[in-house]
């Protein structure tokens, strides 16, 4: 074991997971207690730390803070766990990459732009009238159909297949099979149709038109068929813009001119309308459930309505143009939304993390099902292909012994004594924690203590030892204790009085041997008290934890005394002198010392030749020392 005098030890990594030292744990010992506070300090001072601890070496972890930026205090928490891990985690973010850019892929701009469930085709539709598949690993188009109309063309999709595709000519759908090169009208609904969006899992898709008509289709072997309807052509929610599917698909929500959102299941009865927004809305698109709903429009800002209590929160960065299009991808958690500010922003868990900027304006985008592909077009004859964003990870542990701290101390049941007269002293187990001593259980606890021979008498039959060089009586308890019960041990003494009448009592030595192993060893400090027996019929016997400063008598002549003290942090010291008798002679000044060691020489040309004490009282503890004055 280091020595634990060390003033400040940085306790470096034991194990690291990656990289190289992100953190340290800065410390005054080489241990940590339960309950003590402890600081951590980053070593790379540009990145914020997240901090986690493991009491089952590493399984699982447990959350401290994700703000370490330079210093971070923490207190330890109770665990009967004696091995502790701390893991320090950096994230930092590569940005999207272009993987491929194909800025002639039509003669007009893109309105519509999707990947194929599989990831693999890209479906692009354009106003020079072309639907066109491209195959990625190819870089190339590999099948277009052309369409009757340059103006009203507005959106297709993939339809769980690489082959069949929906689309919409007006107020016309259309489904094409690129298997038997086909295509065939199966329904006509509204004015003309603004989106399409296909259930995630079903056999069936849904379209809006611009004057507010909803269809819900399923396919069959032949043409796709109707199953719901919603007809009510200029309505009073003004033109929609887009329709989208929830996770599960089932619900579905439908963004409009007016700033408002309407759900469904497919039934006007079920129609829910929410007015979230003053200005059109053009894209919407569900969160991880139905719950939440994210939308854009004109006024520029991404927002997401939270169905259960109405409350709408605002993501940042704000564009600078109208919002076009919204996609969430399940797997990543990662929100996309495209601008006619030319700009693609992405969040993650509705933080943001990323951004592409275009030289064109945007008006759709999309993910692969997996997350890790985006794709940008707009109005421009191209469309573009990224590798999504990457969180790159570093990651350091650190291993720890974790022990509690159980504190001894001396109690009297009496303060005032004769010589000769009997007491008890009662020795106690203390701790930081109020419900850690019922949680040990029975324990044997070995004491040893070193007892002033000349002050005090044991009348226990315990045996004990006589220490010739401490002058001192060893005496070692072996006791069983209680804690729950807080059955405590007793010693039976008797007070002496000689011509050496101060002294000190203390724990030499403490062994805690825990039932069947359960707990670790606890750490216990030693702690020292002043006794002191004065010749008068009943002398106040103080007992005194000396925690806070230690003095010693360095020097000692007829005119002047020297003392050194060592304080142990800020506080003030108040000095008495008083004779034999116990009768005070002088008291100085309380005066104010910081933590470190100083030297203090006092006159004392003034006392006659005789015995006397010096009397150092800190309010927490106090230290006597005896010394004469010969000439």
């Amino acid at each position: 074991m280091r020595s634990a005098a060390a003033f400040v030890l940085f306790l470096f990594f034991l194990k690291c997971m990656a990289y190289g030292q992100l953190f340290q744990i800065e410390n005054k010992i080489d241990t940590l207690f339960i309950g003590e506070t402890i600081t951590f300090k980053n070593t790379s001072p540009a990145n914020k730390l997240s901090l986690y601890y493991s009491l089952d070496s590493g399984r699982t972890w447990s959350f401290i803070t994700d703000s370490l930026i330079d210093e971070f205090k923490w207190q330890i928490p109770f665990t009967l766990k004696i091995n502790m891990k701390f893991k320090a985690k950096k994230e930092s973010i590569t940005p999207p990459q272009l993987i491929w850019d194909e800025p002639f892929a039509h003669n007009g701009e893109i309105r519509s732009a999707s990947f194929s469930d599989d990831g693999k085709f890209i479906l692009t539709l354009s106003s020079d009238s072309y639907i066109k598949v491209w195959d990625i690993a190819k870089r190339q188009c590999i099948d277009s159909l052309k369409l009757n109309t340059l103006s009203y063309s507005y959106d297709t999709k993939f339809f769980h297949s690489n082959d069949k595709i929906i689309f919409a000519e007006q107020n016309v759908n259309y489904i094409w099979n690129r298997t038997n090169k086909t295509w065939s009208i199966f329904y006509t609904i509204g004015d003309f149709i603004r989106k399409i969006d296909v259930h995630p899992t079903d056999n069936q898709f849904a379209v809006v038109s611009n004057d507010n008509n909803m269809a819900i289709f399923r396919a069959t072997f032949l043409l796709p068929i109707p199953i719901s309807l919603r007809l009510y052509s200029n309505s009073d929610y003004g033109n929609s813009y887009s329709i989208r599917y929830s996770p599960l698909g089932d619900e579905l929500a439908i963004a409009t001119y007016n700033g408002k959102i309407i759900t469904s299941t497919g039934t006007i009865s079920s129609e829910k309308v929410y007015k979230v927004d003053s200005s059109p809305i053009y894209a919407i698109s569900y969160l991880s459930n139905k719950n939440y709903i994210s939308f854009g429009g004109a006024s520029n800002t991404l927002k997401f309505l939270n169905t259960t209590n109405n409350n709408i929160t605002n993501l940042e960065p704000s564009f600078q143009s109208s919002i076009r299009e919204i996609k969430f991808n399940q797997i990543r958690n990662d929100l996309i939304a495209a601008s006619l500010d030319s700009t693609l922003n992405i969040w993650n868990n509705n933080v943001f993390v990323s951004q592409i900027k275009e030289p064109y304006a945007l008006l759709s985008c999309d993910f692969t099902k997996t997350g890790d592909s985006l794709l940008t077009a707009g109005r421009n004859n191209g469309f573009r292909v990224w590798k999504n964003y990457q969180f790159n990870e570093e990651s350091q542990v650190l291993d720890f012994t974790c022990l509690q701290k159980v504190y001894f101390s001396f109690n009297l049941l009496k303060t005032n004594f004769s010589p000769g007269e009997l007491f008890d002293l009662k020795i106690q187990v203390q701790s930081n924690y109020k419900d850690t001593l019922s949680k040990l259980g029975v324990w044997n606890i070995i004491n040893k203590i070193q007892l002033p021979a000349s002050l005090i008498d044991i009348i226990d039959t315990n045996k004990y030892s006589f220490d010739f060089q401490t002058k001192k009586i060893i005496l070692t308890i072996n006791k069983m204790y209680n804690f729950a019960n807080e059955d405590f041990a007793f010693l039976k003494l008797r007070t002496l009085y000689y011509n050496i009448n101060t002294d000190s009592i203390e724990f030499a030595y403490i062994e805690i041997i825990p039932k069947d192993n359960f707990y670790p060893i606890l750490q216990s400090k030693i702690i020292e008290v002043d006794y002191q027996c004065q010749k008068a019929d009943k002398p106040n016997i103080e007992f005194v934890q000396k925690n806070d400063f230690n003095m010693q008598i360095i020097e000692n002549n007829s005119n002047n005394l020297k003392i050194g003290m060592k304080i142990e942090y800020n506080l003030s010291l108040n000095i008495q002198f008083c004779n034999i008798n116990g009768n005070i002679l002088r008291t100085m000044s309380a005066e104010n010392f910081e933590k470190g060691y100083y030297e203090k020489t006092i006159n004392i040309k003034d006392f006659p030749i005789g015995t006397y004490f010096l009397i150092v009282n800190s309010g927490n503890s106090k230290q006597i020392r005896k010394f004469q004055i010969f000439r």
